[in-house]
């Protein structure tokens, strides 16, 4: 089964998705390119924002696909691998994924959030731990996106 036909599987059960991968691993361009025209063919309507800082208007059918999401359930561990950084997650950071999540809270439609992680590990922990969304405790999917060459 192709990743498309995967993520509509998912969708059709009223399932949210993560879909992570690494940093320019083509996620953005799968979804705008091969994805979204993917469920318009299966007559599934969807509504892609670049980031929850874009959310405005949440439909109220349909699937939400929101890019450059973030979580914090995989927090310690990262700041753990990264500790020599000055800070992972900055203050002034997670103030700002604060408000994105009351902006996540209102979107109560199957939604795909789209999650980068910077290695193999990252993307294996998060897979392994990341169960549900922080906004709303609901069990969301992770699909692990498998790195390709964009074509843009």
């Amino acid at each position: 089964m192709g990743l498309e036909n995967k993520i509509y599987h998912l969708i059709n059960q009223k399932k949210s998705i993560f879909l992570v991968g690494e940093s320019d691993s083509g996620k953005t361009y799968f979804v705008l390119k091969e994805l979204i025209p993917f469920l318009k063919s299966k007559r599934l309507a969807s509504t892609y924002f670049s980031d929850c800082d874009h959310i405005k208007v949440v439909p109220k059918t349909g699937v939400v696909i929101i890019d450059e999401v973030e979580t914090f359930q995989d927090k310690e561990f990262l700041e753990k691998i990264r500790a020599t950084e000055k800070s992972y997650y900055s203050k002034r950071y997670i103030q700002k994924v604060n408000r994105w999540f009351k902006k996540l809270k209102r979107v109560k439609v199957p939604s795909i959030y789209i999650i980068t992680r910077n290695s193999k590990n990252e993307i294996e922990h998060f897979q392994k731990t990341v169960k549900t969304a922080d906004w709303n405790k609901r069990v969301v999917e992770v699909v692990v996106f498998p790195r390709r060459i964009t074509r843009r």
